[in-house]
């Protein structure tokens, strides 16, 4: 392997490793926020805990998917 080869590769390993960072960072907050509030209230539907982690912008780099959820979810929660 070429010197030039592994710096690709290594500049590629940094890019998707930052990327991924963007996408996943405080994403187990958010579960662990809705999973807490079904679990402590059981008449608490998943789609129920998860406007009201919206609503509190608790996690806002996950605003927008979380928002998409909500508008186009397409099972019955």
């Amino acid at each position: 392997m070429t010197l030039e080869l592994a710096a690709v590769g290594l500049h590629e390993y940094i890019w998707d490793a930052r990327i991924n960072l963007m996408f996943v960072k405080d994403r187990d907050g958010v579960f662990y926020q809705i999973w807490k509030r079904v679990n402590d209230n059981h008449q608490l539907s998943f789609r129920d805990a998860l406007e009201q982690v919206y609503g509190e912008n608790l996690y806002s780099a996950h605003d927008r998917s979380m928002k998409y959820e909500l508008n186009y979810g397409g099972s019955n929660m």
